[in-house]
């Protein structure tokens, strides 16, 4: 019932639950249940991760603003690619030891910036948009990034990344895995 107040659209109601569990418990059991667990966790009830940021980056990352008309419209140009790359990055980050205390935001935006360099979007590698959205330069991307980077380099034969690199070559992925070559001059880090 918590997850589904944090992650549905339609929330699920008490009786409903009361209902599924053929009348185990009653509907006063589970607002109680609820109650404690919430309590107990201080409603501390979600974490927020790298994906979330990505999310939001993306979104920044695809929006451009019009100058061709008085209002400045913004479009949105969704690049299914760069999203699975990102997506791929982040994966991989996930395995990287020396980033399990780094930001969240941080780690979400260095995978939007590699990605964009991958994939090569057609514009800069990361703008003032960009800046502006993540709360993030390029000289405090540029440690993160070439560590992502470098580990991307080495996956050849590492036991732990073998299912990452099989899911993200499939089509669904748009075969990210396979395209992650790049050089470090390419990245253009300061």
């Amino acid at each position: 019932m918590i997850a589904a107040k944090l992650h549905e659209v339609k929330r699920i109601r008490a009786v409903d639950i009361a209902f599924f569990t053929d009348s185990a418990c009653t509907t006063n059991e589970i607002c109680s249940m609820e109650m404690q667990i919430c309590m107990t966790l201080h409603f501390d009830l979600q974490n927020v991760t790298s994906f979330h940021f990505l999310d939001h980056f993306l979104d920044a990352s695809f929006t451009h603003i019009s100058r061709d008309n008085d209002r400045g419209d913004a479009t949105v140009r969704y690049n299914p690619k760069l999203h699975a790359m990102a997506l791929f990055v982040i994966d991989t980050s996930l395995l990287i030891p020396s980033l399990v205390d780094v930001k969240e935001s941080l780690i979400a935006a260095s995978a939007l910036y590699l990605s964009r360099a991958i994939v090569g979007v057609n514009e800069v590698i990361w703008n003032e948009q960009l800046v502006y959205h993540t709360g993030y330069s390029v000289e405090k991307l540029s440690e993160i990034v070439s560590l992502v980077h470098n580990f991307l380099q080495n996956v050849e034969g590492n036991e732990n990344m073998k299912a990452i690199l099989k899911k993200y070559n499939s089509s669904d992925y748009h075969h990210v895995s396979q395209k992650v070559s790049i050089l470090s001059c390419d990245l253009k880090l300061l």
